[in-house]
């Protein structure tokens, strides 16, 4: 970070194995992190509302347009492009 530059989000990405998890990839901001594990499971989750990340908000509508706008940051910055992976 330079200056008052702050960064917006990151990258997160594994690969098949680590911490006995699947491969997974992912975008995280201060207070929200997006996943898209291989095999399908994916999910937003809120930190200020669960820091530990244990309601998957993938199904509720109300955050729809959260889970597609950190799906397609996800999309743009990961590398992984396992054969499983659909976005």
């Amino acid at each position: 970070m330079f200056g008052n530059e702050r960064r917006k989000g990151f990258v997160l990405e594994a690969m098949d194995g680590y911490n006995e998890r699947p491969a997974y990839c992912g975008w995280r901001t201060r207070h929200r992190m997006f996943v898209r594990w291989d095999g399908g499971k994916r999910g937003p989750f809120d930190y200020r509302l669960d820091p530990n990340e244990c309601r998957n908000l993938a199904e509720k509508p109300k955050w729809a347009s959260v889970r597609r706008s950190m799906r397609d940051r996800a999309f743009e910055a990961c590398t992984s492009r396992l054969p499983r992976f659909t976005w």
